[in-house]
């Protein structure tokens, strides 16, 4: 669980400064994507999602992937900033880290009993949990701006 934890900071990470550098208007899209990142980094810094539970994580974590793909496939206009530009191609790479690097716990958590099991995963899980209530921060500003729109 330490590498899931690293590679979502660095996911985390790579998605605030590519919001950072974005330079056209937020979307709804936007907004789901990281209230969906916000619930994920908020959780497993603390709760292992167990039974079925982990199909629902499993769920959420590929609608974000296909959240992101369809921010990558917007065209880049000439307000886009070329390190935007480099942090989305990053942040498709980090996104099939994190896809591979969550198969494993996912699949132990699936064969546990239903529910949520508290997890100590020191620092790190802290950390992550952190990230997630600035994510949590972003997604209701983008919320907001994306419905006055």
């Amino acid at each position: 669980m330490t590498y899931v934890l690293i590679v979502l900071l660095a996911q985390g990470g790579l998605g605030l400064l590519e919001a950072h550098e974005r330079r056209g208007p937020t979307s709804g899209l936007d907004a789901a994507r990281e209230a969906i990142l916000a619930l994920v980094f908020v959780t497993v810094g603390t709760l292992d999602w167990t039974g079925m539970w982990a199909g629902v994580l499993g769920a959420l974590l590929l609608l974000q992937a296909v959240l992101t793909l369809e921010r990558f496939t917007e065209p880049a206009s000439d307000a886009t900033a070329p390190a935007e530009r480099m942090l989305r191609a990053l942040s498709i790479l980090g996104l099939g880290l994190t896809l591979a690097a969550w198969a494993p716990a996912l699949l132990r958590w699936g064969r546990r009993p239903m529910g949520f099991a508290l997890a100590d995963h020191g620092a790190l899980g802290w950390a992550v949990m952190v990230l997630g209530l600035v994510l949590l921060a972003r997604a209701v500003r983008d919320t907001r701006v994306a419905v006055r729109v």
